[in-house]
């Protein structure tokens, strides 16, 4: 089995090595400035449960390819698309890698509202070769403020009960999920998983942005009015997003309802800062400013859903700088 992933940043490094655990043949296609980095290895500090300790992992005897048109005469079984949004808009090299690879299975981590469409459109793939997966894992460039002792590299922790879905029409998918498990990872085939995890997926965005604009403390977000202003502005935008991501308007139940209170947030944020292995501030603030662009650009497009005149004054406040 053999897998192409694109990106050998955070998100693309963890599930490379996890693929690498299944006994697969892992090749990373990266831009040519980061090709020699890349070939000394990938370091990767795995925080296990509540330890504070990670263990260290080096991921190497992996192939790197820099350029689409050297793959014409290469197979793989799954491309793993694990750049940041922005990125799928940029250049051709979407299609030159589709045209490339005619019959592979593409595997899609973006979590914009139009990313699947734009995938879809630059590649040109029938649907079913294109497959959703979601990142149950916080992964970020090491070493944060006070982790002095690890060597460069990315860290990673799976939340508790935390779970990788992956859902597509090809048989590929679940031999994929069987492949993935095979390594170590918590994946599940899970049918419709962007459904019915859109409003925590609107609700992180939201609250990202809420807390840039509150320095990335959590304590400056918990007692000012933006935590407030995260709340309504999801509560108001999540049916548009949904409309526009899956053709309908969605059911909002209990749950949903409740997703979108002040008290949940916080109380969700607060579990976080009390489970994770690492200072989940120093993390929000670290990863989150690395990936703006994708943040921000994924607003604007939740923003551009509606005329700006209707926009209510808590979405307005959250779109605005400061």
């Amino acid at each position: 089995m053999k897998i192409l992933i694109v990106g050998a940043g955070a998100t693309g490094s963890v599930l490379g090595h996890f693929a690498k655990n299944a006994g697969v043949e892992v090749t990373f296609f990266v831009k040519p400035k980061y090709v020699e980095q890349v070939s000394q290895g990938l370091t990767l500090h795995e925080f296990k449960g509540s330890k504070k300790t990670p263990i260290t992992h080096l991921l190497k005897d992996i192939g790197i390819r820099s350029d689409a048109a050297s793959l014409k005469n290469e197979s793989y079984d799954y491309v793993f698309l694990t750049v940041p949004s922005p990125a799928i808009r940029e250049g051709d090299w979407l299609e030159q890698l589709s045209n490339a690879l005619p019959e592979t299975i593409f595997v899609s981590f973006q979590p914009g509202i139009e990313d699947r469409t734009i995938i879809l459109e630059k590649t040109r793939i029938p649907e079913a070769r294109l497959v959703d997966g979601s990142i149950p894992f916080l992964s970020y460039l090491a070493p944060l403020p006070g982790q002095s002792d690890l060597k460069s590299g990315y860290g990673f922790w799976f939340p508790p009960f935390a779970s990788g879905s992956f859902a597509g029409e090809s048989n590929g998918t679940k031999t994929l999920v069987e492949l993935m498990k095979k390594g170590g990872y918590p994946a599940k085939f899970q049918l419709q998983f962007k459904e019915k995890t859109a409003a925590l997926s609107l609700l992180l965005t939201l609250t990202v942005i809420g807390l840039e604009k509150s320095d990335w403390s959590f304590d400056k977000f918990f007692n000012t009015e933006k935590l407030y202003i995260v709340a309504k502005s999801a509560e108001e935008v999540y049916p548009w997003v949904y409309e526009k991501q899956f053709g309908q308007k969605p059911k909002v139940g209990l749950f949903t309802r409740l997703t979108f209170k002040p008290l949940l947030i916080k109380t969700i944020l607060r579990a976080l800062q009390l489970a994770c292995p690492f200072d989940a501030e120093s993390f929000f603030k670290v990863h989150f400013s690395k990936v703006d662009t994708q943040m921000h650009s994924g607003f604007q497009q939740i923003l551009a859903l509606r005329p700006k005149e209707s926009l209510s004054a808590s979405v307005t406040l959250l779109a605005g700088k400061g």
